[in-house]
């Protein structure tokens, strides 16, 4: 088993090692608008997808942002198959219910399928190919290398029929898969339509292959965390912090979920229905925050009007930089604010990103 390890490790670093890619050279970080705005996703909810009753409720009387409709680990072997008939005949009748359709507020329907190297990958690819029209993306487990998340990526391109613009969320749940990030994540973003959305963090499978002792004070996560989360920002992606596991403990879910947001996550898995909400308030800014960004955008959008206008400039006796407006125009772009116009000021996007992200790659 430990020469098994030590080869899939090699074999990962020698990949990287002989194709070494320059982020800086290869990857503008440049940003514009359209890229700013992405889906919500403060809560991923998983839904074993074995279960009609929880399939039923999730979507129609819950409030997740995304609905993951799991036919990976969340579903035993022996009813892989009455999981892929439930979603073969529940999403296809969703177009036709008169109280979906109703409804103001849909969430995101996502399929987990099972990793590239199960012998069930061909057969959820199939179900996934019978709902392409129905569903918004792929949760995408145990990816390890680049050519796993291409090898689906290339399956949608080839089979999606409608342009919906179907995202995947690759989950990181090895060592190799930590390594490999950098590797994923650039590789991706030089598919000229590239679909990976987001990162998400695999805290059990992580914890198991690493042989790590998982403890609430999540200490023992920190680098992993924090590595994954500094990946999917520099590519521009959302991160999806670890599974609160003890779901019965709503303040140990507030701490980890506070704790998420300070570290730069944007949302947060559940597999209760009681851990929506709090987590939902805890991805959210508060009132203040937006507030306080609004001021922050609205002083510096004057800028383009000042002739000599002064920068850095005070708010709330705050000095007020280039990253602090960066942060206050992502916080209001990722939670859907419109920045072009704040209290009935007009605001000039095209200044804001120009004068803020231009010179990122010259």
């Amino acid at each position: 088993m430990s020469s098994f390890i030590a080869k899939r490790v090699l074999n990962s670093v020698v990949r990287i090692n002989i194709k070494s890619i320059d982020i800086r050279n290869d990857y503008c970080v440049n940003k514009n608008l359209n890229e700013l705005i992405k889906k919500q996703r403060r809560v991923l909810f998983n839904v074993p997808s074995d279960d009609v009753k929880k399939i039923n409720k999730s979507i129609f009387n819950l409030n997740a942002d995304s609905i993951v409709l799991d036919l990976e680990d969340g579903v035993p072997f022996d009813k892989k198959g009455i999981a892929r008939n439930n979603i073969n005949e529940i999403l296809p009748s969703l177009s036709k219910n008169e109280e979906y359709k109703k409804k103001s507020n849909k969430p995101e329907l996502l399929i987990r399928i099972n990793d590239t190297k199960s012998k069930f990958f061909n057969e959820d690819l199939d179900c996934v190919k019978n709902n392409l029209d129905y569903i918004d993306g792929l949760v995408l487990p145990k990816i390890e290398d680049f050519d796993e998340f291409f090898k689906v990526h290339q399956f949608i391109d080839d089979h999606e029929q409608q342009q919906r613009d179907h995202k995947l969320l690759a989950s990181i749940e090895s060592a190799v898969g930590m390594i490999n990030l950098r590797d994923i994540c650039t590789k991706s973003s030089l598919i000229s339509n590239n679909r990976l959305d987001g990162l998400i963090y695999a805290s059990e499978d992580l914890c198991a292959d690493m042989n790590i002792i998982r403890t609430d004070t999540r200490k023992e996560l920190l680098y992993t965390r924090s590595k994954l989360v500094t990946f999917a920002r520099a590519f521009n992606l959302q991160a999806i912090d670890l599974v609160c596991i003890k779901f019965r403990d709503s303040e140990l879910l507030e701490i980890e979920s506070r704790e998420g947001r300070e570290m730069g996550f944007t949302g947060k898995q559940a597999i209760h229905p009681n851990q929506i909400e709090p987590i939902k308030k805890a991805f959210s800014p508060l009132e203040e925050e937006v507030d306080f960004a609004k001021q922050i955008v609205l002083r510096f959008s004057k800028l383009e009007k000042e002739v000599g206008g002064q920068f850095p400039f005070e708010i709330n006796r705050k000095v007020i930089d280039i990253p602090v407006v960066k942060w206050a125009v992502q916080l209001l772009i990722e939670n859907n604010h419109d920045i072009s116009k704040i209290d009935n000021n007009k605001i000039n996007v095209n200044f804001v990103f120009d004068y803020l992200y231009s010179k990122k790659c010259q």
